[in-house]
């Protein structure tokens, strides 16, 4: 038993390790500033990028943040405890009242898009405000697969998220380092470790019904053939142009 969990966590780490250095993520001097909620995701990316900074060659700052997004105020105090108990460093909370951006019928349709959007803001402005260099997110594989189909299924077009995007010309990089790793192997390794999830508390938490419904597709998918996530995750890095009609205009942006 012993040996199969430390077979994990070794083949876990390298994973994370993997995707780092395929994108080089991590650079000497960077201030990164990590997106916090408590999650399995927030909290496996910062304990990874903080457990490495002991064992590569290179120096880098972590900063955590909160976005509180006014509902339930004892989440700060539960996200502050956490920092302070496990590694013993502040994390900083920014606070915004969604409930006052989601009005229009628009956005109480997709209040998550909506969420989201702001909270990319005020992580971007407060990037910018303590000259951080790079914004890590805890967007895991599954995410990744989950916003292809959805931009297929509803927008008609093939993206997805990017493991590492430059903003600003170049002021600030975007890098997801879970970006090879699943959300089961994710809840392992919080559960493998002892890690206290805290809970997601919104008040509209469940109401991005697509995201919703493209995860029951996948699911019921990956129960005929379990290799369907990581084909999908695949296909995302393995695109045949030639058997693409993918018009010239289109070939030519991608180009530049």
């Amino acid at each position: 038993m012993i040996m199969r969990e430390n077979f994990f966590l070794k083949n876990f780490r390298a994973t994370f390790g993997k995707a780092v250095n395929d994108y080089s993520m991590l650079e000497n001097h960077d201030r990164i500033l990590v997106a916090f909620s408590g999650g399995k995701d927030s909290i496996a990316l910062y304990d990874l990028l903080n457990s490495r900074k002991q064992r590569v060659p290179i120096s880098y700052e972590i900063i955590p943040v909160f976005v509180y997004n006014g509902d339930y105020e004892e989440t700060i105090r539960e996200v502050e405890e956490f920092f302070k108990k496990k590694y013993s460093v502040n994390v900083i909370v920014k606070t915004v009242d969604i409930k006052s951006f989601v009005s229009g019928n628009s956005a109480k349709e997709n209040p998550c898009f909506v969420c989201s959007k702001i909270r990319r803001k005020i992580l971007f402005d407060l990037a910018y405000e303590l000259k951080c260099n790079k914004l890590a997110l805890g967007h895991n594989m599954d995410d990744t697969i989950e916003t292809l189909m959805l931009n297929i299924f509803y927008s008609g077009n093939i993206s997805t998220m990017m493991p590492k995007q430059k903003l600003f010309n170049g002021q600030l990089t975007i890098i997801r380092p879970l970006v090879y790793l699943s959300e089961a192997q994710i809840l392992k390794y919080i559960k493998m470790n002892k890690f206290d999830i805290i809970e997601k508390k919104c008040s509209y938490k469940g109401k991005s019904k697509q995201r919703e419904k493209v995860k029951e597709i996948i699911e019921m998918l990956s129960k005929e053939n379990k290799k369907v996530r990581k084909n999908i995750a695949n296909s995302i890095r393995n695109v045949n142009l030639d058997y693409l009609p993918i018009k010239k205009a289109a070939v030519q942006q991608s180009d530049n």
